[in-house]
């Protein structure tokens, strides 16, 4: 009798579900058109919206893939996963931010190029979502955006590459086989938990808008959705031979998925179109494409249909090129051929561009037969078992140490250099000879003035250690701390004010500075009170507590058009020039306590950031402030208020005298000087050649006089 061990059988090898379906490859369409078109035309205003759509595309595919995988071999192979990922998102990657950095090495100076540097290197190891939150960035604002901010979405979907293919594999092994029908449960409840963090964390506006956790509930519904029933191969029994699943998911009557389809389809259009009004605007279009996903595509296969969506579909086909391609042209098309006809060459370049990307470098890698499969390859692989601890680990700590520790691409900073000592220029002799320095459009050396627009060229007090502290922390004084004549106060543009200030006073004068970053002295009336901080409002009473025991005959204020704007900006311009002036008035008044003088002085004019706004080929012509409408009617209130509040106070409108003559334009060199550091703060060189100036508008006598 054979006894001998009857063979063993190895699982049967099932071809897994197709990957190809035309809602998916229609969505990426729409989502990229939106994307590109918003930020080529501006419209529409909504159209930042489509990478919502690609995080719930990404959950979505990313989790179907990795359940078939469980279904067909009963495990989910990470390192085959990572290999995959990087595979596919890796090499078209790399190829753009390689030509992005030779670019902008030969189209900006090197202030703004080590700035993309650094931005490249957040690029590639997958941290450029924290590398923005670390700038503060704000999607909605940035002027001169980097031609590699858009990566930050990768970099989102890349930290949940890391983390969630070893959570879904928890998530498998909990439930069991005879369990399965609780996978779709159990993902939907960590959906939740993703959505209550959500909203927790509020809408999605300034650097929120780049934040993991923000857009993780978005991965999550894509990955619900790709467990559901309807959706799904999911395994049902299990025995030690034998795996067995639905052949094919259950799938809906024709009249649900078109409903639902049709349902999810207006709910992308309509978050698209109210997304200007609307508070949390990411909802509809992420239900709504969740909901198209579970309609599924039987519908689009139609031939009638088929036709139509076509064109949508071949360009879904090209989506991630494409992505990865439009942002760093249309900047580049901004600085080189600026308009309507440099914006339409860059959209072109685009698809041409992502259709070579994609037949080239994409394709070739994505469908080369896996190293797994060559048995010389088969050993190194097993060296890298460890690989899915170590990569999401990688992942993570990045992450971690961009959020709490530093960012890794600040590296990119030690190829900075310091500032060449310009040859130093005489100081202005009065406004009318600085009026004729403005008004003559000289031809400096654009190269010299770029590498002054560092923190290097800000006058001393505003660098770290000087008398400019943050929000929350305590005050410091520079100069005299106790018993000064003059003590100037405010926010940052306020201290950036302060050597002109000290050189114009009479010789022998006693001052002191002390500042608040984004927090001026002005204390806004009480109507208005809430719209602004309870740690500004603190920052605030600090400030005018350091002058009532200071007790000096002249305090020096300023403030810097952007309070007035984000504060007051949502309100009709005669109101809310109204209300800053009777704030203004009402500081004026607390100041003017035992006698005290006060001198107003106005803010310098907000404009292009001048660390990044100068380019080869138009040097500083690019980075003139446009004088705004909010500008003039602060600088008005603000002299009203002075005007009401009698002969103790005086204003001086500084930020007029670097302006054209119609005050529409205010250059950002003005006789071979650079007048800004970055979009508003005074160099100290310009402060300096403004001495006479300010020496000559004001009555020092009549304001030391107490």
């Amino acid at each position: 009798m054979d006894r001998s061990p009857p063979p063993r059988t190895k699982p049967p090898r099932t071809k897994p579900p197709s990957t190809k379906r035309i809602d998916v490859e229609a969505l990426r369409g729409v989502a990229v058109a939106l994307v590109i078109t918003e930020h080529a035309l501006g419209t529409p205003a909504g159209g930042w919206l489509g990478v919502d759509v690609f995080f719930v595309l990404s959950g979505f595919v990313i989790t179907r893939s990795l359940l078939a995988e469980h279904v067909r071999t009963g495990r989910i192979d990470l390192v085959g996963f990572a290999v995959r990922r990087i595979r596919r998102l890796l090499p078209a990657a790399l190829v753009v931010v390689v030509v992005t950095v030779s670019v902008s090495a030969a189209l900006w100076f090197r202030p703004r190029f080590v700035s993309v540097l650094g931005d490249a290197l957040a690029a590639l190891v997958g941290t450029m979502n924290w590398h923005l939150v670390r700038q503060d960035a704000d999607y909605f604002a940035e002027t001169a955006a980097s031609p590699l901010r858009h990566f930050w979405s990768l970099a989102v979907e890349e930290q949940f590459y890391a983390v969630w293919p070893v959570l879904l594999l928890a998530v498998l092994a909990v439930c069991g086989r005879r369990r399965a029908r609780l996978v779709p449960v159990v993902v939907a409840a960590l959906t939740a938990v993703g959505t209550v963090v959500a909203v927790g964390a509020g809408p999605v506006t300034d650097s929120a808008y780049f934040q993991t956790w923000a857009r993780a509930w978005e991965l999550l519904l894509g990955a619900t959705v790709a467990t559901l029933p309807t959706v799904a191969t999911l395994p049902t029994v299990a025995t030690r031979s034998t795996v067995t699943a639905h052949p094919t998911p259950r799938a809906l009557p024709t009249a649900v998925t078109v409903g639902l389809g049709s349902v999810g389809a207006g709910g992308v259009i309509i978050g698209v179109l109210l997304a200007p009004v609307s508070p949390f605007p990411t909802v509809p279009v992420v239900v709504g494409t969740a909901l198209v996903l579970v309609a599924g595509d039987l519908q689009l296969r139609l031939p009638a249909v088929r036709w139509v969506v076509r064109p949508v579909v071949a360009l879904g086909r090209v989506s991630y090129s494409a992505y990865l391609w439009h942002w760093p042209l249309l900047v580049f098309a901004a600085v080189v051929a600026p308009g309507a006809m440099g914006t339409a060459a860059a959209v072109t370049v685009t698809l041409v561009l992502a259709t070579l990307s994609t037949r080239y470098v994409e394709e070739p890698l994505r469908t080369r037969r896996p190293a797994g499969h060559r048995p010389r390859h088969r050993q190194r692989l097993r060296r890298l078992r460890r690989l899915p601890l170590v990569v999401p680990a990688i992942v993570v700590t990045l992450s971690v140490a961009t959020m709490t520790v530093g960012d890794p691409a600040s590296a990119a900073r030690l190829l900075e250099r310091p500032p060449t000592n310009a040859p130093e220029r005489l100081p202005f002799a009065d406004a009318r000879a600085l009026r004729t320095a403005v008004a003559v459009d000289g031809h400096p050396d654009a190269t010299a003035l770029a590498a002054g627009a560092t923190r290097a060229s800000l006058p001393p007090a505003m660098r770290d250690g000087g008398c400019l502290v943050g929000v929350g922390e305590p005050l410091r004084t520079c100069g005299t701390t106790t018993g000064a004549d003059v003590l100037v106060v405010g926010d940052s543009t306020t201290v950036a004010w302060s050597p002109t200030v000290v050189g114009a006073l009479p010789t022998g004068t006693a001052i002191g500075v002390t500042g608040v970053a984004s927090c001026s002295a002005v204390i806004p009336t009480r109507a208005v009170r809430h719209r602004w901080s309870d740690a500004c409002l603190t920052a605030k009473r600090a400030l005018h507590r350091a002058v009532t025991a200071a007790d000096p005959r002249l305090v020096v204020i300023s403030a810097v058009t952007g309070e007035y704007r984000e504060h007051l900006g949502d309100l009709p311009a005669g109101r809310a020039a109204a209300l800053w002036e009777r704030s203004m008035a009402e500081t004026i008044r607390a100041f003017r306590r035992d006698h005290r003088r006060v001198l107003v002085l106005s803010a310098p004019q907000y404009g292009p950031d001048t660390s990044t706004c100068p380019d080869r080929i138009h040097g500083f012509g690019p980075c003139a402030a446009s004088v705004t409408p909010d500008a003039r009617a602060k600088r008005t209130s603000e002299a009203a208020a002075v005007r009401s509040s009698g002969p103790g106070a005086a204003y001086v409108d500084m930020a007029a005298w670097s302006c054209s003559s119609d005050g529409s334009s205010c250059p950002a060199v003005i006789d071979d000087t650079l007048v800004r550091v970055d979009q508003v703060h005074t160099t100290r060189a310009f402060a300096d050649r403004l001495v006479p100036v300010l020496r000559r508008a004001v009555d020092w006598d009549a304001l030391l006089r107490r």
